[in-house]
């Protein structure tokens, strides 16, 4: 049997990797204290205290009626870091048809163990649905 060429187009690197046509986000890697984390386009990731993982991801969603998620681009970000410190600032706009958000972003944390992750925006839809997800890992 002989093969035939395939219509379809080849897949780049990058589409097969991770399913889209571009490279994935810098991952960043933060500390504050005994506090450490990633910062990926957005997310936080390995959340931990020490060597004690407490939360995996952190990362904010907006969903249409159908559940599908809507598209988001980050701008103008912003990392300042320090021997104590750091503060990450950006916009996410994301929108889709009559479905969209705009607003500011703040992730910050300190030394001493206080962390925020602050999420402002504006949304407007006629049906929506925003997801804060993270998932805790504490033993």
């Amino acid at each position: 049997m002989m093969d035939t060429p395939s219509s379809e187009p080849a897949l780049t690197l990058f589409e097969k990797w991770y399913g889209r046509d571009e490279p994935p986000p810098e991952v960043v890697p933060l500390r504050a204290g005994k506090l450490s984390l990633e910062y990926e386009g957005g997310d936080l990731r390995y959340v931990r205290i020490g060597d004690q993982e407490l939360i995996r991801r952190i990362y904010v969603a907006i969903r249409d009626v159908n559940w599908n998620t809507i598209p988001a681009h980050i701008t103008n970000a912003v990392i300042d870091v320090a021997d104590d410190h750091f503060e990450i600032r950006y916009r996410q706009p994301m929108r889709q048809g009559l479905l969209y958000s705009t607003g500011p972003q703040r992730l910050s944390a300190i030394r001493m163990g206080q962390s925020t992750f602050q999420w402002t925006g504006k949304l407007q839809a006629i049906f929506a649905i925003v997801v804060l997800a993270s998932v805790f890992f504490i033993q």
